[in-house]
């Protein structure tokens, strides 16, 4: 545009938001400005609003500080102040669970005060039109045209609106419109000096605070009068300080809380959306008004800083805050979050998602956050992120010490995997239940030391306990390679599964303990990757000896799996023990030399290290959780009682549901038919029409290749793409690819000579089945359960799932040679019966768990589990000291 032209640019309503952006337009050069407000003359409903740390550096920016100041009830001090209290109100002996402190506090003003001060700054240059409420808009590649109900028609370049929640400005953008959330409040005025005299030690006078409950939802009309006695009856049995607050209201009245369905954008061509004439926000969170200043202000900057000539940058730039990331979207999301459920205790009550609630308004308590390898802290409004290293690659390399440590972890998995990949049953003169016996009893074997393992693990250590499970899974490998009867392999293949089975459980479990935050994910990566990697050695090496003459055929492959084993063996004399556990006995000398030796340290370069001191120090509050939590009431038990007691909670009310998520998880991963598939592939292959011993024997072993592949970009974009879609995704497609190879054998099983393209066929929907089961149910059912329980509950919680694991996989090994002798297209179209229903169980009974806090899952399964556990860690945070550490590094930063 040329520079004589003056970019027009029309506001869309005169209330907070839309002034904050007029004022922060005065400096833009070569505009024309006007602001159309529906009223008569601009005030404001409400009687106050709070204003955060982060909506006050924007004030100050502004020049407003100094009027404000003067308007600011309390006085302003630059000292950190308490800001906001939360109590658990719904008991005569409520208590306060957390408290935020800020520098200076939360600044509360009279609303129509600070739209005062505002309407003072906006600039001459802005034409303000009283009584104009506009009734539609038009956008065009030229201009936005204006019509208001008062006839008048106006057009500009620019149009934002600032509407708020009924906004007429929005409804160009096609969104659903408000909706009632569910949620009512109550709402009046309380004469402050009269109430102070009447109560004068009140906790509500000396700053903001909230009384919480659970919440529920309720229903009414948009908004009536109420009266004292019955917002007392509502809140009938809360503490004593919700009675004196509700009873010194006058004149109350009863609203509903309304929201906004999520927006796409939130601009169009030439339209940009402000406050909540784009995100709704209740007045409960503190952040609605303050939000609104917020977008105005980043708007009016945007132009002042790269002038009006680059407004359609600037109106892309604006609109990127609001992605799923930034602090704006974070605030909008859980402000509709906490309308929708009636509820507004949750995000306060929940430790575990505190990062989100101090980015709500740039608060400046301080939190830490050690997933994904590092630690964020939010000190008075600014970020500051100390990462303990390289994610990826980079991280392996700079952490190769663990690296190492969890390759020979691994092994365990390996060793899992090969045991299911060998095939030398074929080369056994024995009957088909036989053979599904020979199958089952190392799943048999192997739920006893999955079982086993946990305690051991417990008692002893996890570094011990492998080296015992690997000293078992290579006698039980020795008696099947030196078998001379079947009853000899049955029994080898039952202990060799007693191995297995405990190293299943002991390899995941060790190296989630030792691994570094910032390259958890890839280590743990590694146990996936090693037993599918053992599927596919196992069954490829049986290939290349199967032609060796006599019983060498079948000894040499039984015999290489003890190699793996053996390795485990050495490995573990230098494994360094799991400071996890370290901690949990209260040996915290060795455990902080542990994480010394695994972060690659001095002993004394570890104790001075904050970031060490702070891993530690979440390690303790994990541990203090689980002592705190249980062991009370049950150290006065015996060890065998105890251990009942914490098995049979699993099955109390607050765990039931989730005990079921973690067992039906493995009952349909088992019953999918993956490792029908890997035990008699290349019986299943004849099955559907394909002969000649390499032709079989090479497309069966095709199926661990195409599972290693599928796993891959799982492992990479899990959390991305969530649990509940690769899971329904997957069910859908197992249960297709079963149906489509029951049908082709029931059509063609008959000659399958004359139909080759058919067997081939077959074998693509063996491949597309391995192919999703790679990508849903096979690493998903792992990942699962481990997300489901609350942390004290956990390692048995997994315990479980991993045994269901075991027990469906010995029905699978027992009964598959005896189904598929009866009926193969039977077999399948049971496979296919069982991916259905996972698919049904799934839609109805699976949360979605990427990314979801405890309290969010508590509120899933209607328990109270989680909660509670936030409410703990944060008094034991605050116990040992982890939080004034982090208080500590901060306030270095800030310092530097």
């Amino acid at each position: 545009m040329s520079n004589t032209k003056k970019l027009r640019i029309a506001i869309i309503g005169g209330g907070i938001g839309g002034l904050t952006c007029a004022v922060a337009l005065r400096d833009c050069p070569n505009i024309e400005l006007t602001l159309y407000e529906q009223a008569a003359q601009i005030t404001e409903i409400g009687a106050g609003i709070t204003v955060w740390p982060r909506t006050w550096m924007f004030l100050k920016s502004m020049g407003l500080e100094e009027d404000l100041l003067t308007i600011l009830p309390e006085g302003y001090s630059d000292e950190p102040k308490l800001a906001f209290e939360f109590r658990m109100s719904d008991r005569k002996d409520g208590f306060t669970f957390h408290k935020i402190y800020a520098k200076g506090g939360a600044l509360c003003f009279h609303r129509q005060e600070i739209q005062k001060t505002l309407l003072k700054h906006v600039p001459e240059h802005c034409r303000i039109h009283l009584s104009h409420r506009l009734s539609r808009c038009e956008e065009s590649e030229d201009c936005v045209k204006m019509y208001f109900e008062n006839g008048l028609e106006e057009t500009c370049d620019i149009l934002i609106g600032a509407d708020g929640i009924k906004s007429v400005t929005r409804e160009l953008f096609q969104n659903n419109g408000i909706f009632y959330t569910g949620s009512q409040v109550f709402r009046g005025l309380i004469p402050k000096d009269d109430f102070a005299k009447s109560y004068p030690t009140h906790k509500a006078l000396d700053g903001p605070i909230q009384y919480l409950d659970e919440g529920k939802p309720v229903d009414g009309p948009t908004i009536r009068s109420a009266t004292t006695e019955e917002a007392l009856h509502e809140f009938s049995g809360w503490e004593v300080e919700v009675g004196q607050l509700l009873g010194s209201i006058e004149k109350p009245s009863r609203w509903v809380i309304r929201d906004l369905r999520p927006m796409k954008t939130y601009v169009s061509r030439r339209i940009a959306l402000v406050g909540d004439s784009c995100h709704n926000m209740t007045p409960h969170l503190g952040a609605g008004a303050g939000q609104a200043m917020e977008d105005g202000y980043v708007l009016g900057r945007l132009f002042s800083t790269a002038g009006p000539e680059k407004w359609e940058r600037i109106l892309q730039a604006y609109n990127h805050r609001f992605d799923l990331h930034t602090r704006p979207y974070r605030v909008a999301q859980t402000s509709a979050q906490m309308a929708g459920s009636g509820t507004y205790s949750r995000l306060p009550n929940d430790a575990a998602n505190s990062e989100t609630r101090q980015l709500l308004n740039g608060e400046p308590v301080v939190h830490s956050s050690t997933h994904g390898g590092q630690i964020t802290v939010h000190p008075n409004g600014h970020s500051y992120t100390y990462t303990y290293g390289p994610k990826g690659l980079a991280g392996l390399a700079l952490n190769r010490y663990a690296l190492l440590c969890a390759v020979f972890a691994s092994i365990g998995g390996l060793s899992f995997g090969y045991d299911q990949g060998v095939d030398f049953m074929t080369r056994w003169p024995i009957s088909p239940l036989e053979e599904g016996f020979m199958t089952a009893v190392l799943e048999l074997g192997a739920l006893v030391g999955a079982l086993c393992a946990g305690i051991f693990a417990d008692n002893y250590s996890r570094r011990f306990s492998m080296f015992i499970s690997c000293i078992i899974f290579c006698i039980g490998s020795t008696l099947q390679c030196g078998a001379r009867s079947l009853l000899h392999l049955f029994i080898g293949r039952a202990i060799g599964g007693v191995g297995v089975g405990a190293l299943s459980t002991l390899s995941p479990l060790y190296m989630a303990e030792i691994s570094p935050p910032e390259v958890r994910g890839s280590l743990m990566a590694l146990e996936q990757f090693a037993i599918v990697l053992g599927v596919v050695l196992g069954f490829w090496l049986g290939y290349f000896t199967r032609d060796i003459p006599g019983s060498a055929s079948w000894r040499i492959p039984l015999g290489v799996q003890i190699i793996p084993a053996v390795i485990l063996i050495l490995g573990c004399t230098f494994l360094p023990a799991s400071p996890r556990l370290l901690v949990l006995q209260g040996r915290y000398d060795e455990a902080i030399a542990s994480l010394a030796q695994l972060r690659l340290r001095s002993l004394a370069e570890a104790q001075e290290d904050p970031l060490i001191q702070i891993e530690f120090l979440e390690m303790r509050v994990e541990a203090a959780m689980i002592h705190r939590r249980f062991g009370t009431a049950e150290n006065s038990k015996s060890a065998l009682s105890a251990e009942w007691i914490a098995w049979k909670r699993l099955f109390g009310k607050n765990y039931r549901d989730r005990t079921m998520v973690g067992i039906l998880i493995a009952f349909f991963q088992q019953w999918s038919g993956i490792n029908a598939l890997l035990y008699y592939g290349p019986i299943l292959v004849r099955n559907i029409g394909l002969s000649g011993g390499n032709v079989t024997l090479l497309v069966s072993g095709g199926i661990g290749i195409v599972q290693f592949l599928a796993v891959l970009p799982v492992i990479a974009y899990i959390d991305k793409w969530g649990r509940r879609p690769l899971l329904r995704g997957g069910s859908i497609a197992m249960t297709c690819s079963h149906f489509s190879i029951s049908i082709l054998i029931i059509l063609f099983a008959s000659d399958w000579t004359a139909h080759s393209t058919a067997a081939w066929i077959g074998v693509g929907f063996v491949y597309t089945f391995t192919a999703a089961y790679g990508m849903s149910f096979g690493p998903v059912a792992w990942v699962l359960p481990s997300e489901v329980f609350p942390l004290s509950m956990r390692s048995k919680g997994v315990a479980l799932s991993t045994a269901s694991v075991w027990v469906n996989n010995f029905l699978i090994g027992l009964i598959t040679p005896v189904t598929l002798e009866w009926s193969a297209a039977g077999t399948f179209m049971m496979f296919a019966v069982a991916s259905f229903l996972a698919y049904i169980w799934v839609t109805y009974n699976v949360p979605e768990t990427a990314n979801v806090s405890l309290e969010e899952i508590d509120e899933m399964f209607k328990s109270s589990a989680g909660r509670e556990e936030s409410i703990l860690k944060a008094q034991i945070e605050e116990d040992l000291g982890l939080r004034a550490l982090i208080v500590r590094l901060a306030r270095d930063e800030v310092r530097d």
